[in-house]
This record gives structure tokens, C-alpha cells and sequence, in this order.
């Protein structure tokens, strides 16, 4: 167990030190007010898509209006995206490796603006929200893999003062 402790805080400093030193922005224009749909981790809500109360959640989804530009948190190239995914977990989704360790996936999307392979700036509008894949309403997903791990996107991003 000692040795569990010690590498998932050798994990947690590597990850900080790699997130912490780039500037990152939301994934969408700021709103009067964020509501997080669904947070990372496990949760209580329950899923009526899945018919499901309990599960783990990789990600973070945020309730926005619909047809709202989502953008690129950080530059990167896309590396794969589907705009015909609507009936999928993920629905049309556009991925993003920002740099050798971040990968970010950007779901639950309305129409996709971006291309495969594309060179995209940070803040260059990717996609709009919209609400296909498993949810029931419209908004954003996002997961941020760090190497091989998932972890919190709130950790990558900045701080949001208006959540609910």
C-alpha cells in the first residue's frame, strides 16, 4: 500500500509540473453562468441514458447554450475526430494532442469546424456545442489524458469563478 501512496504522488507532482507550466484556456466562450453537468469521478447522479445511478466519470461536461464555439484550450493537431458519431458514448468528437503529454478529447459536439491533422492555435474554434452521444442536453465534454492517465480537466484549466 506504502508503495501505492508513493507512486500516485510521484504521478500527481509529474502531473502538476507538466500542467502547470503552459497556460491553458476555457474550452468555451465565459458565460454569465457555468453549470457543471457532470463533474470527474464518481458521482450520484444518475444517467438516464444508461439507466445507471452510479459510475465513474472521466471527464467534466459542461451545460452550454446550444450551437456555442467551443476552442482549442492550447495549439496542438488534431488527431482524430468523428462528425458522425451522434449515436456513440462520446458523439461527434474532435481530439486534440496539445503537446508530447496532454491529449484532450472534446465531446458531446453540435458540428465539427476543424479537420483532421489540422494545426489548430489555442483559442481557434474547433466545433460548437451541441448534445449528441450519451447526454440529455446541450453542453461540452471534455478528457484530458496526461501520458497514459485520465485526469481532472478543472486541474488544466482555469480556475471558473461562476460555476454552479
Amino acid at each position: 500500500m506504502k508503495n501505492v501512496l508513493v507512486s500516485l504522488s510521484l504521478v500527481v507532482v509529474f502531473a502538476f509540473t507538466l500542467v502547470s507550466d503552459t497556460d491553458y484556456r476555457l474550452p468555451y466562450q465565459e458565460q454569465e453562468f457555468i453549470k457543471i453537468e457532470r463533474d470527474f469521478g464518481y458521482g450520484n447522479k444518475f444517467y438516464p441514458v444508461q439507466g445507471i445511478s452510479r459510475k465513474f466519470n472521466k471527464g467534466v461536461v459542461f451545460q452550454l447554450e446550444q450551437d456555442a464555439e467551443i476552442y482549442s484550450i492550447q495549439d496542438g493537431v488534431v488527431v482524430e475526430l468523428c462528425d458522425t458519431c451522434e449515436r456513440s458514448y462520446y458523439g461527434n468528437h474532435v481530439e486534440i494532442r496539445h503537446n508530447d503529454s496532454i491529449t484532450v478529447r472534446y465531446y458531446h459536439l453540435g458540428k465539427i469546424t476543424t479537420s483532421l491533422n489540422k494545426k489548430v492555435s489555442q483559442g481557434e474554434q474547433i466545433a460548437v456545442s451541441g448534445n449528441s452521444g450519451y447526454t440529455t442536453e446541450n453542453g461540452l465534454g471534455i478528457i484530458v489524458r496526461l501520458k497514459d492517465s485520465i485526469i481532472n480537466p478543472l486541474s488544466l484549466l482555469p480556475r471558473i469563478e461562476n460555476r454552479n
